[in-house]
């Protein structure tokens, strides 16, 4: 039965030419999520550690090393589902398909069969059935801090030249903001019972912004 996409030899690409093909495979829809997903692998099993580690690192493409491991997971465990299935039964958010890629493969076939999972699928649902059937709470996957700075630094370069000039100091009071805050953060807490502690601070930007709706 033919399959979303087939796992073949990488291409002899170089790590920019790998860059290029990661950026272009970002999209959206079940469709483009298996795609990147499948793109990330090849690139993976094309790539020295070393040269791997140099580009997700580098903030060329949208994820660090430890999101990038998800995206491989998530093509060994579905990206050869058959195309009917994938396009109808599986949840286009990538966090809520690594979900289901921690259970067996097996499972998930059962699960698809009798419709738990399918495109409604929630990723805390996800993360239920991961708990009920691998008898563990799962980790969720954290915000990927790489691929929030890409974007950002995308949409400045895309729109800097158009904003007048009270724009721009609009912006950088705003960026300023955000690093004031960053820098007065608390230190970073391990657990959450310390975190929960912790008293929260809202930035005057965040309370500006409130302010003026």
């Amino acid at each position: 039965m033919k399959t979303v996409l087939e796992l073949t030899k990488p291409e002899p690409l170089t790590t920019g030419g790998w860059v290029d093909a990661i950026n272009k495979a970002y999209g959206h829809g079940i469709t483009a999520t298996l795609q990147f997903a499948r793109t990330v692998r090849l690139a993976r099993a094309a790539l020295t550690h070393g040269d791997w580690t140099r580009m997700c690192n580098s903030g060329q493409v949208p994820f660090g090393i430890r999101t990038a491991q998800r995206w491989i997971q998530s093509d060994e465990r579905v990206g050869d589902l058959p195309d009917a299935t994938t396009s109808s039964c599986l949840p286009a958010s990538w966090t809520t398909l690594y979900q289901v890629s921690l259970l067996s493969r097996s499972i998930i076939d059962d699960l698809i069969a009798n419709g738990t999972i399918s495109r409604g699928l929630t990723e805390r649902a996800a993360k239920q059935l991961v708990e009920l059937y691998n008898g563990k709470k799962t980790v969720a996957a954290e915000p990927d801090i790489e691929q929030w700075l890409q974007k950002s630094r995308t949409f400045l370069e895309e729109h800097l030249s158009t904003w007048a000039g009270d724009e721009r100091d609009q912006v950088s009071a705003a960026l300023a903001e955000f690093i004031r805050v960053i820098r007065s953060a608390p230190p970073y807490m391990s657990t959450p019972e310390n975190a929960a502690s912790l008293p929260v601070q809202r930035s005057n930007l965040a309370v500006n912004q409130e302010d003026q709706q």
